[in-house]
C-alpha cells in the first residue's frame, strides 16, 4: 500500500473504476526492431582517368505504396526515404569501366512487419561531366519477427520498371 498524499494547495480526487482488480490495467507493448539492406551496382563507363571517389554518386530508396500507384509514403509531411553512397573504384573492369557496390540500410521496426516496397533512383550530382542513370527499380523487402525481438528483413526481391510512364513493377522481377 502506497500513500498519497497531494503537495500543498492541492486536492486529491479518486474515481471509483469498479469493484475488481481487472478494473485496473497495465499495457505492455513489445517491440522489435531490425534492419535490411538493399545493394545495387554502380557501372562508371567512358574511360575516366580518376576512378570512382568515395561518396561520389548517391542512390535513394524512397518507400512507396504498391497500393496507390507505387506513390511515396509520406510520414509527417516527408518522404520515408534513405540513402546510400558509393565507396572509391580504382580499379577497371576489362572494359576500362568502374565498378562498385553500394548498400543502403533501413531501419524497420514493429509497424513494417509485411511487405514494404520501395522505389530505387540515383540522384544526379553535381559533375555535369556525369550523366547519370535515369533508371527506377523496384524492391520488395519482407519484413517478419523472429520472436526474439529482432526483425528479420532478408528476404530482398528486386524489380525492374519496363515503362515508367506508369510505374509499375508487376511481374518484371529479376
Amino acid at each position: 500500500i502506497r500513500d498519497i498524499t497531494p503537495a500543498e494547495g492541492q486536492e486529491l480526487n479518486l474515481t471509483a473504476e469498479g469493484e475488481k482488480a481487472s478494473a485496473m490495467t497495465f499495457t505492455n507493448t513489445y517491440l522489435a526492431e531490425g534492419k535490411g539492406t538493399v545493394t545495387l551496382d554502380k557501372t562508371l563507363t567512358g574511360n575516366r582517368k580518376d576512378g570512382i571517389a568515395a561518396d561520389e554518386f548517391t542512390f535513394s530508396a524512397v518507400k512507396v505504396d504498391p497500393d496507390e500507384g507505387y506513390a511515396p509514403i509520406l510520414e509527417d509531411g516527408e518522404e520515408i526515404a534513405y540513402q546510400g553512397k558509393t565507396p572509391v573504384a580504382a580499379e577497371t573492369d576489362e572494359d576500362g569501366n568502374y565498378e562498385t557496390r553500394v548498400s543502403i540500410t533501413i531501419p524497420f521496426d514493429q509497424d513494417d512487419i509485411g511487405d514494404n516496397w520501395f522505389r530505387l533512383t540515383e540522384i544526379s550530382g553535381e559533375d555535369s561531366s556525369v550523366v547519370c542513370d535515369s533508371n527506377v527499380y523496384y524492391v520488395k523487402i519482407h519484413v517478419k519477427d523472429d520472436g526474439e525481438h529482432n526483425l528479420d528483413a532478408s528476404s530482398v526481391k528486386y524489380y525492374t520498371c519496363l515503362l515508367y510512364t506508369s510505374p509499375s513493377p508487376r511481374d518484371t522481377e529479376r
